[in-house]
């Protein structure tokens, strides 16, 4: 039920965000499992990393890692 604007109002407090995803099945059209988050600012990404990893969010436990 996750949505893109959802996951970006989650990593918005990071001046860095520059991009949102939740890849879809081309078949289906349902959401892979997973959403990817992209910023410019390592530094930013390495505080969002401590901050949400292993954190509830919308009764779903994130993994969030550095890629």
């Amino acid at each position: 039920s996750t949505t893109e604007a959802k996951l970006g109002e989650l990593f918005g407090s990071y001046n860095s965000l520059n991009m949102v995803s939740i890849p879809k099945n081309p078949r289906t059209g349902l959401s892979k499992g997973f959403g990817l988050v992209e910023m410019s600012n390592k530094a930013q990404a390495q505080q969002a990393i401590k901050r949400f990893n292993n954190q509830t969010w919308n009764g779903k436990k994130l993994q969030v890692k550095f890629k």
